[in-house]
């Protein structure tokens, strides 16, 4: 993945301060990070994402969600009725 926008500048603390990427054409903020192997990301209460490997352009990235929580691979599946 290429580089978007300048780098993040660390906060206080050593923490990276995120802003909102591009916006998207549903008029949602995207954003963007970056991380180092073993660092997280932690979406809401009770969700975290860890960068468990990078080799070359593969990622591998660990979920930890309670079983309430649906992950997907991917986009989830349009289901037509």
């Amino acid at each position: 993945m290429s580089r978007c926008g300048p780098a993040v500048p660390r906060g206080a603390g050593g923490a990276r301060r995120l802003s909102p990427g591009p916006v998207t054409s549903g008029g949602t903020l995207l954003l963007i990070v970056s991380r180092r192997v073993g660092e997280k990301i932690v979406i809401g209460d009770d969700v975290v994402l860890e960068v468990l490997q990078v080799t070359g352009t593969e990622v591998k990235i660990g979920v930890e969600a309670p079983r309430s929580v649906p992950v997907h691979r991917g986009l989830p599946t349009i289901i037509h009725s």
